[in-house]
């Protein structure tokens, strides 16, 4: 794991987070998640198959991700309709159901902590915050109380690529308006996210609570705001690289 203290910060103008597993506790989530379809379909046996289609979908989404399937909007749908034997529009409402808009109430209390503070720092430093995920992100962002100034999903068609695709991170930085050698990735994911920033030209920041993953990784965003705040110091005016 490289020292924080001696990851570069110098230059960064945005900072591009992913959302799943960065800004919450992805898995703190999918086991509340896991309780309330438990509790739904215990007594709604004869709607069971839904969970079978939702763990189709998962796995097909990795799979599509590693094959770089493109029209991903449809196909994340039609491909696991073709396998389940289930309609899309039943494919559409299971996952619209159980994985875009169930977990948005739980977001918030799930949320790491120092997220919002360090939301506060990159504002206060000029820095500007956008968000990339491989799912629809503006109503997670909405419902984890933060504010982006772009955020952009891997369904766009401007996008239509999975991670570790960069073509998500290059179209946030367009609409940031920054450069990707001044761009910041923080993700949770190297094989997704560590792997479309080295392919964007932009530095990779991994949040790992348990310290494992090695490479540029950080265990809590408290840390990264001390960090943050020497930044700043060094890009004031009269300000030197090194206190």
């Amino acid at each position: 794991m490289t020292s924080l203290q001696s990851f570069d910060l110098h230059g960064i103008r945005a900072v591009i987070f992913d959302v799943d597993g960065t800004l919450y506790d992805l898995k703190m989530v999918q086991r509340i998640m896991l309780f309330r379809l438990a509790r739904f379909y215990i007594v709604r046996p004869w709607r069971c198959y839904d969970v079978f289609i939702l763990y189709k979908f998962r796995r097909n989404r990795e799979e599509m991700s590693v094959q770089g399937i493109r029209n991903i909007e449809r196909e994340q749908f039609s491909r696991v309709a073709a396998k389940t034997g289930a309609s899309e529009t039943r494919v559409r409402s299971v996952v619209g159901q159980w994985i875009i808009e169930a977990p948005l109430p739980f977001l918030r209390r799930c949320r790491y902590e120092g997220v919002d503070e360090f939301f506060g720092v990159l504002r206060k430093s000029g820095v500007r915050v956008a968000a990339m995920s491989d799912y629809p992100a503006t109503a997670k962002i909405a419902a984890l109380g933060l504010k982006a100034d772009a955020i952009v999903s891997a369904v766009d068609p401007s996008v239509d690529r999975f991670k570790p695709d960069p073509a998500g991170f290059l179209t946030a930085a367009r609409m940031l308006a920054v450069e990707p050698k001044d761009v910041l990735v923080i993700g949770d994911r190297m094989d997704r996210d560590g792997i479309a920033a080295e392919r964007a030209g932009m530095r990779c920041l991994l949040i790992d609570e348990a310290g494992v993953s090695g490479g540029n990784c950080f265990k809590s965003y408290m840390d990264l705001i001390p960090l943050m705040g020497e930044r700043s110091k060094t890009s004031e005016p009269g300000g030197h690289k090194g206190g």
